[in-house]
């Protein structure tokens, strides 16, 4: 950084909105200025709307290191003024921000405000300016303040269809784009459509200096659609009868006014059917359904099926019939049951058992299968049991019959043996924990049974459902805990560590609110993922923040996305300090000074989150240094960009001072010894 400042003046520049002009709206002008290593850029439209709470505004500076580098606590100011000439201007917006470390600096800021002036003229007159300091600067150094040329700004108060506030005041507007419309209040606009069409109405404004609504209404100011928001414009479409229609337009915020160009497009729908006719069609079980052709032309909805049959055609029942036959009924194709023959019958009902004497005077049986057919007969004469005659009989393990659901069965006699086919017996099955059964027959129903426990997860442990978690703990994932990744078993909104069932388990506040959390040593002892981290006076394994949103703790709302943890907004920034000094002695602190021959030594801490800075200042005769300490809030100025913006008084603008007398103010400087910073 030179030791003499040197002011250029960078000619006004008009340039186009955007990357393509929009029609009819204002352009943007532009300014510049560079001293040394430092320039600073305005760009600000070339109309205000008279009362306009934003109006739109960008500021950038750009620093480089060609001179002197940067050093950490280095601070640049920036203002932009609405000019009187010199004298009096009005102050429209300001900031400032600390730079850490060395390397250059390029910041572009937005500055939409206010540019209300104070009645001078009937345009304003819009300049930019900054401020570099730099510590590496040395003794008698002047900081860089480039300062541009003055915007002159036309200001104007609305369009020339002031008439159409209301209603019943709407102007007619016709098809294509109506340009340099100004939105400061209601502005009514109507247009007449003599077929069924297709309307679209939108607004194009000038992005980010104040939003509008739109909306469609009919002749009796009932809402047809209303405005969706889209890239600097919002637009409504419907499909409408033949009529008059009314669209409105108006700022969004009442005090925040903009300009818009207006669009209007009608597409005629042509008809699809004779007003009053019917159409028919097919549905269901052979049912019909009917729609009608409206007075537009338009066919209506299909009505309910009506006189359906019974099934679909083509379908199919079976139920047995006679001796293991079968009997199946078909769907006619009238939607109506047609029932067919019995086929596949035996030659008996199964377990009936026929009886025939023998030659010797004893008798055989003969015992009727499962599938309807005579067995053969047994031997003549005794054998183990008498014809038709059963017992009870039981083939499961001992111990479980008549426990739970299991129960014995009836054995028959077959040709006078018995079959050895225990038949109704219930034996022992796998237990199905809900059913509020014993199906095992050990005694034990449902979570009773050892079959049925599950002890699920621990503390911390990957969970789809609550289920998959231990007795106590639940899943804490998305949507309500979306930082939480694949889920972690653990409990919401814990009283104490009590609640958190494993002994390794700490009940803490992170991300807002209170977690049950697994204490951890180092990250190794955390799933992938997720890491160690502090937790109030606790290490516990904690998710990964991603974005700010995660972050629902006012104390810490910002994600410091390389760290993946929530910290407190970033502070920095000096300002109007504390001053003290001491006379004859010796000081330190954060302030100091010297006076009648004293040695005053100063220690300067401070760091971009807390904002403190101080300085170290030695000096012997009749001369002081004052240094402070200002905590300063961190905003976000547009297009993701970060400031500080200091929360106590920012060193008002410095008049212009001609060359002359900035040589006097530099002369008595050195003459006093003092060293700017």
């Amino acid at each position: 950084m030179k030791r003499r400042h040197v002011m250029t003046l960078a000619a006004l520049t008009a340039v186009a909105l955007g990357s393509t002009a929009v029609v009819g709206l204002p352009q943007v002008l532009s300014a510049s200025d560079d001293v040394d290593d430092a320039t600073v850029s305005i760009r600000v439209l070339n109309q205000y709307i008279e009362g306009d709470s934003r109006s739109w505004c960008e500021v950038r500076i750009q620093v480089g290191e060609g001179e002197v580098p940067f050093s950490d606590g280095d601070t640049v100011y920036l203002w932009v003024y609405e000019s009187d000439g010199g004298v009096g201007n009005d102050l429209i917006w300001q900031t400032d921000f600390t730079v850490n470390g060395s390397g250059s600096v390029d910041r572009t800021f937005d500055c939409t405000a206010n540019f209300e002036g104070d009645g001078f003229g009937e345009n304003l007159e819009i300049f930019a300016e900054a401020r570099v300091e730099k510590d590496e600067c040395g003794t008698f150094c002047v900081w860089d303040r480039p300062e541009t040329a003055n915007i002159d700004v036309v200001t104007v108060e609305d369009d020339g269809a002031e008439q159409d506030d209301t209603s019943a005041a709407a102007g007619n507007v016709g098809l294509g784009t109506t340009s340099d419309r100004i939105a400061r209040d209601q502005d009514w606009l109507q247009f007449e459509t003599t077929d069924r069409s297709r309307v679209t109405v939108w607004a194009r404004y000038v992005d980010g200096a104040g939003r509008l609504d739109l909306s469609l209404f009919n002749s009796s100011n009932g809402q047809v659609s209303s405005g969706v928001d889209g890239d600097a414009e919002v637009e409504a479409t419907a499909e409408v009868d033949p009529g008059v229609y009314k669209v409105r337009i108006n700022p969004r915020d009442s005090n925040d006014f903009n300009h818009y160009d207006f669009r209007l497009e009608i597409d005629t729908l042509a008809a699809d059917c004779v007003a009053d006719t019917e159409e028919s069609r097919a549905c269901g079980n052979c049912g019909t359904q009917v729609r009608v052709c409206d007075r537009n032309g338009r066919w209506g909805p299909y009505g309910e099926c009506g006189d359906e049959g019974v099934c679909s055609p083509g379908s199919e029942t079976q139920e047995s019939c006679g001796n293991c036959g079968l009997l199946t009924t078909t769907c006619s194709d009238s939607c109506e049951w047609v029932a067919g023959q019995c086929e596949g019958a035996g030659e008996c009902s199964p377990e009936s058992v026929e009886t025939e004497a023998c030659d010797d005077g004893g008798e055989r049986s003969r015992q009727c299968s499962d599938a309807c057919s005579w067995g053969e007969y047994g031997e003549c004469g005794g054998g183990e049991c008498e014809p038709n005659q059963t017992r009870q009989c039981y083939t499961g393990p001992e111990g479980t019959e008549g426990v739970g659901l299991c129960a014995g069965g009836v054995e028959a006699c077959v040709q006078r043996f018995w079959s050895g086919d225990c038949r109704e017996e219930v034996l022992p099955s796998t237990e199905v924990c809900d059913d509020g059964e014993d199906n095992d027959c050990d005694g034990d129903t449902d979570e009773d049974d050892a079959d049925c426990v599950t002890e699920g997860d621990p503390l911390g442990s990957s969970c789809e459902l609550d289920e998959d978690c231990a007795e106590g703990l639940e899943c804490v994932a998305g949507p309500l805990d979306p930082m939480f990744v694949d889920g972690y078993c653990g409990l919401v909104d814990c009283a104490s560590d009590n609640d958190c069932v494993d002994d390794n388990g700490y009940c803490g506040m992170v991300f807002g609110a209170l977690y049950c959390l697994k204490r951890c040593a180092d990250d190794t002892d955390c799933r992938s993922g997720y890491l160690c981290g502090e937790v109030e006076d606790e290490q516990a394994c904690i998710p990964r923040c991603t974005e700010d949103r995660h972050c629902r703790d006012d104390d810490r709302p910002v994600c410091n996305t390389d760290l993946g943890i929530c910290e407190a907004e970033m502070m920095g920034g000096t300002s109007n300090g504390t001053t003290g000094g001491t006379t004859g002695g010796t000081t330190g602190g954060t302030t100091g000074g010297t006076t009648g021959g004293g040695t005053t030594g100063g220690t300067t801490g401070g760091d971009a989150s807390n904002g403190t800075s101080g300085g170290t200042t030695g000096g012997t005769s009749g001369g002081g240094t004052t240094g402070g300490t200002s905590d300063s809030t961190t905003e976000d100025l547009g297009g993701g960009e970060e400031a500080t913006s200091c929360g106590c008084t920012t060193p008002a603008r410095p008049s212009r001072v001609p060359a002359p007398a900035l040589a006097l103010v530099i002369a008595a400087l050195g003459a006093l010894g003092l060293r700017r910073r």
